[in-house]
């Protein structure tokens, strides 16, 4: 039983912020970083997310 607990709204958050190229640590500006090349992830992960929480 040494399995390592994990936020995952939060680790999702991060991965968004990374996929979407910001720097700022932040999704405040997650508009301005979505594109085509990413904004299929970036809908599955969002999609994915919020089946998640419901």
């Amino acid at each position: 039983n040494n399995k390592t607990n994990y936020n995952l709204v939060c680790e999702t958050l991060q991965f968004l912020d990374c996929i979407c190229g910001s720097t700022t640590g932040g999704l405040g500006l997650l508009g301005l970083y979505i594109n085509e090349r990413n904004v299929d992830l970036v809908i599955q992960t969002l999609e994915t997310i919020t089946e998640y929480c419901q």
